[in-house]
């Protein structure tokens, strides 16, 4: 078993999760990012960012430019087996062009077990203009990256599954909301 967090320098799941001791993480982020915590930069890096000897790895590479899994394999990513991925920067950072790049680049490294994990704006979100693209039609968009969406679920959905629409008070969720229109999906790779 592996996990792959695509913009995943500040990512702490593997220090949070007990789902996921025994299993390899790799976080690729910019290597600017692993500099500046492996520097104390950020305050608390020095212990809980560092790239720790239990299976979490540093992938230091530009994942908006072509080439970067290499440097993924290289620090140990194993081809044959299953894997999870997840990227949720993609909508605020890249176009849609460039996300469906980055996607073409990671669904050839899917098992048919492997499962790809992402939020998409399906809708245009209330008071956020900083968003790279917007997809109406999710399955559409995936397929055209070589993937499938197996699961589309709204993120108020999610949150009143999970109790965090209580909890939070639907801030940021609720219809209007900085979150209304975003959704996760659950992808895998497309049959050939």
């Amino acid at each position: 078993e592996q996990m792959v967090v695509v913009g995943g320098g500040f990512d702490t799941r593997k220090r949070r999760l007990r789902g996921l001791r025994g299993v390899d993480v790799y976080l690729v982020d910019l290597p600017e990012v692993f500099d500046w915590l492996n520097a104390g930069s950020w305050r608390g890096a020095e212990t809980s960012h560092r790239v720790s000897p239990d299976g979490e790895h540093a992938v230091p590479a530009d994942f908006g430019k072509p080439g970067w899994e290499s440097y993924l394999v290289d620090a140990g990513f194993r081809f044959e087996s299953r894997s999870c991925w997840v990227v949720e920067a993609l909508c605020e950072q890249f176009d849609n062009d460039r996300a469906r790049a980055i996607l073409r680049a990671i669904s050839p490294l899917l098992t048919p077990t492997s499962r790809l994990l992402l939020p998409l704006w399906t809708a245009p979100p209330p008071l956020r203009h900083d968003v790279g693209f917007i997809t109406m039609d999710p399955r559409r968009f995936l397929r055209t990256a070589g993937l499938s969406a197996r699961r589309i679920v709204p993120v108020a959905d999610a949150a009143r599954r999970y109790g965090v629409w209580e909890r939070e008070g639907a801030r940021g969720i609720r219809e209007g909301g900085p979150a209304a229109g975003l959704a996760f999906v659950m992808c895998a790779r497309r049959a050939a």
